[in-house]
């Protein structure tokens, strides 16, 4: 009985997986990896994802951990802090451009090999150097490499994973890399204090990212989407067979697909007329919930520092509150694949917004602790709902040039927004400054509300026609 049971099991999810891959076909395009459990290749790729996530936002975050102590010893004002988060930031938006260039041109392996080769070198340059300029520049060039993997990485997820599912594991392996975030915040509220130049050994910890080029070379599998957009059909057949079992004919497929993949070309979907809403909805999306949640962030440690909160506590408060960007990331994966996409990202902006609000309010690190950790847990989670969001929302062929030019111009954005942080807290003060953050996330959360489309559970193929 308990055979025919299994038997029945089985049958019913072989059914499952075959009416996802006819789906697919009826809708134009073939099912990949949809309706597939995941075999020991997805599995590897996702930890080594990971793993390379935990570098990228470890190398990102650390600046903000240092700031402080940068003030003190180098004597770095609180205008050369912001000064110097705003070339981070015109550094993700240079990353941004190249990262999908790059990506679209060698393909999505060797590409993140090279910007992670990138962001390691950069984070070496920050514990090396010892001056305002030099360290600017460091951190231009760590924010380049930073941004330049994530682009490249959100999207080669959401190519990879089966479609009813990608938003699950996207927050997953986020979650999983997200963890280096307090982990690092604690390791440096340990260890700054002890030493006047230790804060250079939390940078040398995110230059070690360089040793995942040995297992990125012998886990990662090139997309056999990108591989067909190059006319390499054979081997994307030979590839999706290696890691699905599954045999695909996709001669057909191929001639469907324009070969351009220009930043040229990226422009003209962009601003097509089947995608411009599209467009203009994950812009103001990404520009809000992506950009809104580190809008301040670098900044926090240097505006309670201007407050008269002590270095060891500003630490400390940190590093708590940011124990909630790995929960978020994980409680996003529970909801990302509901509602269509927009309904849970609003939700999540929502309660992040009323979290500004409560953590602008007051000036008691206990407070301002659980507001922010509650920011992160909601703000993270919507972050990651939008990469998701944004990497499956654009034609295969500039699907790495959109997201690159939306990421980095956001990203060029928030570099103008941190020059002027210092004079904002002045005018504004703790409340004010919290105060406008919330209401930038709340009006970009409400467009794509009213004017979103429904992504989730719908193949890449089915997502978007060629134009």
């Amino acid at each position: 009985m308990l055979f025919f049971a299994n038997r029945k099991v089985i049958a019913k999810q072989d059914m499952k997986g075959a009416c996802v891959i006819m789906a697919s076909v009826i809708s134009g395009g073939p099912g990949y990896f949809d309706g597939m459990k995941l075999g020991k290749t997805h599995k590897r790729f996702l930890w080594l994802a990971a793993i390379v996530y935990i570098f990228d936002q470890a190398d990102n975050a650390t600046f903000m951990y240092a700031a402080p102590s940068l003030m003190k010893v180098l004597h770095i004002t609180p205008q050369q802090i912001a000064n110097i988060n705003s070339m981070n930031f015109f550094g993700m938006f240079l990353g941004a451009i190249f990262g999908g260039w790059l990506s679209d041109k060698i393909g999505r392996k060797r590409a993140i090999m090279t910007t992670v080769t990138i962001f390691s070198v950069g984070s070496f340059l920050n514990a090396v150097v010892s001056t305002y300029h030099l360290i600017a520049a460091a951190r231009l060039i760590t924010g380049f490499g930073v941004i330049a993997t994530v682009v490249i990485a959100m999207v080669y997820i959401a190519e990879m994973m089966p479609s009813e599912n990608r938003g699950k594991y996207q927050g997953i392996t986020i979650a999983s890399g997200s963890i280096s975030l307090p982990l690092l915040g604690s390791f440096a509220a340990w260890i700054i204090p002890k030493g006047p130049d230790n804060w250079r050994i939390i940078f040398l910890v995110g230059s070690l990212g360089i040793f995942l080029l040995i297992l990125i070379h012998f886990w990662f599998k090139e997309s056999p989407r990108w591989l067909l957009s190059k006319g390499r059909a054979k081997e994307a057949e030979a590839l999706v067979e290696e890691i699905s079992g599954r045999r695909l004919d996709l001669s057909e497929e191929y001639k469907k697909i324009p070969k351009k993949g220009s930043n040229a070309e990226a422009l003209r979907v962009m601003l097509s007329k089947e995608y411009f809403r599209r467009t203009f909805v994950l812009f103001f999306l990404t520009f809000g919930i992506s950009g809104g949640s580190i809008f301040l962030t670098n900044f926090y440690t240097t505006a309670l520092t201007m407050g008269g909160m002590a270095m060891t506590t500003v630490l400390t408060v940190t590093a708590l509150s940011f124990w909630g960007i790995p929960v978020g990331d994980y409680t996003s994966s529970f909801f990302s694949d509901r509602g269509g996409r927009k309904m849970p990202i609003f939700i999540f902006a929502l309660i992040e917004v009323v979290t500004f609000f409560v953590a602008g309010a007051t000036f008691l690190p206990g407070v301002i602790v659980i507001a922010l950790f509650i920011q992160k847990i909601f703000g993270a989670g919507a972050t990651t709902m939008v990469w998701t969001y944004l990497a499956e929302s654009f034609p295969t062929n500039v699907r790495n040039n959109v997201v690159g030019f939306i990421f980095g111009t956001v990203r060029l954005l928030v570099s103008g927004i941190q020059l002027t942080l210092p004079t904002l807290y002045l005018t504004l003060g703790w409340f004010g400054m919290n105060a406008a953050n919330g209401a930038v996330i709340l009006i970009c959360a409400l467009i794509a509300l009213v004017w979103g489309e429904r992504t989730s559970k719908k193949s890449l193929e089915e997502l978007n026609r060629q134009v």
